[in-house]
């Protein structure tokens, strides 16, 4: 299973801005470390990755953080 191209561009933009730290990442956006995790494993119970676009939260967090 590969993961979903929003997921990837949100992992890349992880490794660029926090060099891959993930909970660095979701403190500066102001979230939990296992909500951002989690777009990067696949779900135990269907084996289908969490959408980052399914997560009003997130979003609202990241564009509130990094407008552009």
């Amino acid at each position: 299973m590969t993961l979903p191209i929003e997921n990837k561009r949100l992992l890349d933009f992880i490794e660029r801005q926090f060099h891959g730290n993930k909970t660095a990442f979701a403190e500066a956006i102001g979230v939990n470390g296992p909500h951002i995790t989690r777009f990067f494993r696949p779900d135990p119970r269907n084996n289908i990755y969490p959408s980052v676009l399914k997560s009003p939260a997130v979003l609202k967090a990241i564009s509130a953080k990094y407008p552009e």
